[in-house]
């Protein structure tokens, strides 16, 4: 490990601090971008090197899974999710279930975290030392925390809550000086998204996180045209300085999908990043995996960062208690930034308070 600089010891004095108030799973794969938008998407990245050169800066921020999945918490039935498929994470409990659309939707009623408040939670990343704010906007499952034109299925229509979550979050970033980017699950929608383009694929890293069991009547085009591709748009008009998009499962895309999903975003607002989930190169910044960090010989020619969780999971899971130490997480955050990466440490609230204490 590199020798700790002055920096990097402010940051490790602040996360003990973070742990005291606190108290993404798809495989890795190599998509390979098509000849004919390289030259494109070269021009495109090349023109966000201010922004490149902040989040080289950044080092440490803040991840946030946050969605209906909060509610069974990782347990179906009175059965945790390890009984049932990997992978055993709470966020993605209805597929490892397999729970079929029309028994998932209700969940979204029990949704009602009345004790959130997004000045705390935001004064948490900036007392932690962290310089920006990632939070789900959509996830696997479907339900936009936000409020959404382009579906029903979210925190205005389908929950007793009836506050934008995501425009909370926003403005207080705003408010504290620290950015703010969302997380957007593009290809991966079970309530709403067909995955007819993946079932006859016999590619793992394609299938992985398919619903298969209980697919939308929707073809996957119709869904990328009238959900995903909207939603994209709408995000980023609604949170004009949106720094970041971290697209999640860009493995079951095209590569017109994909490179559609970046030029969709740049033509809104040319100088946000986009992560490589955005799938076949189609990104400004590498992901090496959730919870990785690699090494220094890895040869990294952009920008990376890793994200880690606390526990095993992502969104609250009320049955893994397998907390890292605030020794291993420090670990982490020194060894990734002394590489030259940023850490994006994961909290995942509980379904009915601020946020889940530690302990």
């Amino acid at each position: 490990m590199k020798r700790m600089t002055t920096k990097s010891f402010i940051l490790i004095k602040k996360c003990f601090a973070f742990f005291m108030a606190a108290g993404m799973f798809f495989p890795l794969y190599s998509q390979r971008s098509p000849a004919t938008h390289t030259a494109e998407w070269e021009k495109m990245h090349n023109s966000k090197q201010e922004t490149i050169d902040w989040f080289t800066e950044a080092k440490y921020g803040m991840f946030i899974h946050w969605g209906i999945y909060s509610v069974p918490a990782g347990v179906w039935n009175g059965r945790p999710i390890t009984e049932f498929r990997d992978p055993h994470i709470a966020e993605w409990l209805m597929y490892a279930v397999k729970i079929p659309r029309a028994e998932y939707a209700p969940i979204s009623w029990q949704f009602n975290p009345v004790n959130f408040n997004a000045d705390s939670i935001v004064q948490l990343a900036v007392d932690a030392g962290m310089k920006y704010l990632v939070i789900s906007a959509k996830h696997h499952d479907g339900f936009a925390m936000y409020d959404s034109e382009f579906s029903k299925f979210d925190i205005m229509d389908a929950s007793p809550f009836n506050r934008d979550i995501i425009a909370e979050i926003y403005t207080a970033c705003k408010k504290q000086g620290i950015v703010f980017g969302f997380y957007y699950s593009q290809a991966v929608d079970w309530m709403d998204g067909s995955d007819t383009q993946v079932g006859n694929s016999t590619d793992p890293n394609v299938l992985f996180g398919a619903n298969l069991w209980d697919t939308s009547p929707n073809t996957f085009e119709e869904y990328l045209n009238d959900k995903a591709y909207p939603q994209i748009k709408e995000l980023l008009k609604k949170f004009p300085d949106s720094k970041m998009i971290w697209f999640d499962g860009g493995t079951m895309l095209k590569p017109e999908q994909s490179y559609r999903c970046y030029k969709i975003a740049y033509d809104i607002q040319p100088h946000t990043l986009i992560n490589d989930r955005v799938g076949f190169d189609f990104g400004d910044y590498y992901i090496p995996g959730d919870n990785v960090i690699p090494e220094e010989s890895a040869g990294i020619q952009k920008p990376w960062e890793t994200v880690g969780t606390m526990n095993n999971s992502w969104g609250f899971n009320q049955v893994d208690h397998d907390w890292k130490s605030p020794h291993e997480i420090l670990y982490w955050l020194v060894d990734v930034v002394s590489k030259g990466g940023n850490y994006m440490l994961n909290i995942g609230q509980k379904s009915n308070r601020l946020v889940y204490l530690m302990g």
